[in-house]
């Protein structure tokens, strides 16, 4: 029998192993690994902050986003789901897609970020995937992500931080 002297350092004990969930990195992880199994999810990017899973990238579908966010919602220790995926129809494999040189599509990304307004990212594209890096506010996620998918990017791999 446990003395009573020890008993409130025992359920101190396992109330910090309680509280001690997986890391925003294993997190990542986890999600990736379940999104990697399903077909269209490909282009899918996740980053976890705090237990909010951030989806970003591009699927073929309304369906496909909606199959991506309930994907992330269902790992255990993910609170909050934020889908910013894309949907770009153009993605079918039926759709034939007209080709640009690496230079034009940069300039095409360029043009869509003035349109929206958008600065102070970095486009580097390389055989048509644009990856984005730099500072963002988490309000414009969504119109940058929008605005290079627009494009017409084979790919775009979202390396931005969010701020607040």
């Amino acid at each position: 029998m446990m003395r009573p002297k020890y008993r409130p350092i025992f359920i101190l004990v396992i109330l910090i192993m309680a509280a001690c969930g997986p890391s925003d990195g294993e997190l990542t992880e986890a999600v990736r690994a379940e999104l990697e199994g399903v077909e269209g999810l490909e282009n899918v990017e996740v980053a976890v902050d705090a237990g909010i899973a951030q989806l970003t990238g591009q699927v073929e579908s309304e369906e496909m986003k909606e199959t991506a966010g309930g994907i992330a919602e269902n790992v255990k220790g993910i609170t909050e789901v934020a889908n910013s995926i894309i949907v770009d129809v153009s993605m079918d494999d039926t759709v034939d897609s007209v080709s640009m040189s690496d230079s034009e599509l940069k300039e095409k990304v360029k043009a869509n970020f003035q349109e929206y307004q958008l600065d102070n990212i970095n486009i580097e594209v390389d055989n048509g995937v644009v990856t984005l890096t730099g500072e963002i506010r988490e309000e414009e996620l969504h119109e940058v992500m929008s605005a290079a998918m627009e494009s017409g990017a084979d790919k775009v791999i979202n390396k931005l931080t969010v701020t607040e």
